[in-house]
């Protein structure tokens, strides 16, 4: 009632999958019974409800991530995120990978029992919205929309990043600063970004002492803003971009704009793919950062 009452209307729960084999593959110490308690008790709470499966799990099968998906969907989850399993450094999966006791699944295979998942998601009424998170309208996650949009944002907690966008309106073109000797120039200061220490521990002790502070450049936002919003359904505001950088984005990515042409939507108020596009969003972000 007290989150409620402070204005707070989402819980996520971080549930991963409703099969336990893939949650002991993953090394979760929750079952699909555990899970299916904290969807119970997160739906009592009166808040939206958003939750996250993993797609690409080692011996997943199709029938296995549909039926986590439709599970979610009855028990009244109103936003779910369908995520790629991504291997990080140090973990016990990293671990495992190397030792041969982990073998990762074939892409194609993969892409293929994600999609089917996908399509049980859109025929709820689950949009894709985002490269990985679907809703029905109006159950669009607002602080993450905020920074697909690269706008100034707030984060508060351990672990939490902020950031503040502190030009709104370009004194030069990004053309002009790209070709200025990297140098003798560091570029025009265009967002502060800020990012609480991720030791709990530390941060509960002191925490101002474990805030970190990056400063970003007019060229590495520019990038932020086409790579966050391609992310999305909306895609990229081409005025903003043109306000804050001063110059045209259509212009600007024309070389990407042509190779990739059947991927991006006609539209000239919003540069934004289609969702095969959102598919290839990593190749196509590797040709816009050429230009960069």
């Amino acid at each position: 009632a007290a989150m409620i009452d402070a204005g707070v209307s989402r819980l996520s729960v971080g549930i991963q999958s409703m099969d336990d084999r893939d949650l002991e593959v993953l090394g979760r110490n929750a079952r699909k019974g555990d899970n299916e308690k904290a969807l119970a008790l997160a739906r009592r709470s009166g808040m939206d409800i958003s939750a996250d499966l993993i797609a690409g799990i080692p011996g997943q099968t199709e029938k296995g991530l549909d039926s986590s998906v439709r599970m979610l969907l009855d028990a009244g989850v109103d936003h779910v995120s369908l995520y790629d399993l991504s291997i990080e450094d140090g973990t016990a999966l990293e671990k495992k990978k190397i030792k041969g006791e982990l073998f990762l699944p074939n892409e194609d295979r993969s892409y293929v029992i994600r999609k089917a998942a996908e399509r049980v998601l859109g025929d709820a009424g689950y949009s894709r919205y985002e490269v990985s998170n679907f809703c029905p309208p109006g159950k669009e996650s607002l602080h993450n929309s905020a920074y697909w949009s690269m706008v100034s944002y707030v984060g508060l907690g351990s672990g939490a990043v902020s950031s503040l966008m502190l030009v709104e309106k370009a004194e030069s073109s990004l053309v002009r600063e790209l070709g200025r000797d990297d140098n003798t120039s560091t570029g025009t200061l265009a967002c502060l970004r800020a990012e609480e220490g991720r030791d709990l521990d530390a941060y509960l002790a002191d925490p101002d002492a474990s805030i970190s502070l990056t400063r970003i450049d007019k060229k590495d936002s520019a990038f932020e803003l086409v790579m966050m919003g391609l992310r999305t359904r909306r895609g990229v505001d081409s005025l903003r971009f043109e306000r804050r950088f001063g110059s045209d984005i259509y212009s600007f990515l024309a070389p990407v704009l042509e190779k990739w042409k059947d991927r991006f939507v006609p539209d000239r108020e919003f540069l934004r793919l289609d969702d095969e596009g959102l598919d290839l969003l990593n190749p196509i972000l590797l040709d816009v950062l050429k230009l960069f």
